[in-house]
């Protein structure tokens, strides 16, 4: 007859059908030899453990100081960006003021209110125009349109 055990297969013999010796005894299994550990080699193990938590520390540590210049560098942005967008908001309110506008139209387009005289200096070189260095330095005048 055949059972099988711990993945082993074994004729197991009995008295009734053959008559022979009776089965052999399963050996006693061999005790494994624990292996004995010196104190050095756990005091190496913990010099190992404390070497790679005190470097995971410091790479930590080095990147959250990193981040915190770069966060820094960004609110120094911010600030600029801020400074620069409320002067361009001033820059816009004083545009859209009726005084730019004013101002715009008398420098620029030399438009004036009704009842003004606009008057136009106009700029000659001297070395370029004689005659009229001479015409102003006289007191010669213009005539006037009224």
């Amino acid at each position: 007859m055949w059972k099988i055990r711990h993945n082993e297969v074994r004729r197991v013999h009995t008295d009734v059908f053959t008559g022979g010796p009776p089965p052999e005894r399963p050996r006693p299994r061999r005790r494994r030899r624990r292996i004995k550990l010196a104190p050095r080699f756990w005091a190496l193990l913990a010099a190992v453990v404390i070497i790679y938590v005190g470097s995971a520390y410091a790479v930590g540590f080095l990147k959250i100081h990193a981040l915190h210049r770069q966060i820094a560098e960004a609110e120094q942005t911010l600030a600029r960006i801020e400074a620069e967008n409320e002067r361009l908001r001033r820059e816009l309110e004083y545009i859209n003021s009726d005084e730019y506008i004013e101002a715009i139209a008398r420098e620029q387009l030399g438009l004036v209110y009704p009842g003004e005289t606009a008057v136009v200096l106009v700029k000659t070189d001297a070395a370029a125009a004689p005659v009229a260095t001479q015409r102003l330095s006289s007191g010669w005048t213009a005539p006037s349109d009224q």
